[in-house]
């Protein structure tokens, strides 16, 4: 009997060990197959410790069961919105794209030098080059640490854009409006989701430091039964 407890104190260790190694793969990768890894390493540990119950303990012994079980189910109680937070942050972040943008910074820097316009729409397209480039550096640095400060600055620097896009766009040819109006549109859609990704990926934040914090004191608990 102790040498199957003993079994079950390994494979909870290991069972915990995936979680949290399949956790941090999510986390970084947003792979599907990293959060079905974690839901079902998680949903073992459970197992094993229902398992574990099922054996007769000494006082000492059961109070230490006790310990795990409670140390298990609090981390899994914060380990279940952790990845829901995680899911939503994936789903804020797809509005934060700037491949249009990225894409239309080198249409305005050929534009910019082309013949095709006078000499102020040229500057005009070259500045609108310059800032669009600049957009989709600082939106790439916020989505992997947003601040309040960098997300001011994203919005002054869209409010600028949008209206030197909006003076480009009264005097090119017809066949030059489609990329501009794509690059204002692409900037509404950022401007109006800046705030809820900062608030999703600080939400995430807190509680992946809460689950690393777990997962301490759950190890721990493991090592003493």
């Amino acid at each position: 009997d102790r040498v199957e407890k003993n079994g079950h104190t390994t494979n909870l260790f290991n069972a915990l060990s995936a979680v949290r190694l399949n956790r941090f793969n999510y986390q970084y990768t947003l792979e599907q197959k990293y959060l079905d890894n974690t839901t079902a390493a998680a949903q073992q540990m459970q197992d094993i410790v229902k398992d574990l119950q099922s054996h007769s303990w000494t006082s000492d012994g059961q109070a230490m069961l006790d310990n795990t079980s409670n140390a298990v189910n609090s981390y899994i109680e914060t380990l279940t919105p952790f990845t829901k937070a995680l899911t939503a942050k994936k789903e804020s972040e797809s509005k934060l794209s700037t491949k249009v943008l990225a894409e239309d910074s080198e249409t305005a820097y050929k534009l910019g030098r082309s013949n095709t316009l006078d000499l102020q729409h040229a500057l005009l397209a070259s500045q609108i080059a310059f800032i669009y480039s600049d957009i989709d550096s600082q939106v790439t640095v916020f989505k992997q640490h947003p601040t309040p400060a960098l997300r001011q600055d994203i919005l002054t620097r869209i409010t600028s854009a949008t209206t030197n896009s909006q003076q480009l766009l009264e005097s090119v040819p017809e066949d030059q409006k489609a990329w501009l109006m794509a690059g204002i549109s692409e900037m509404q859609t950022i401007s109006a989701e800046l705030a809820n990704y900062e608030q999703l990926w600080t939400a995430q934040s807190d509680m992946s430091d809460i689950l690393s914090t777990k997962a301490v004191v759950l190890t721990k608990v493991i090592q003493d039964m």
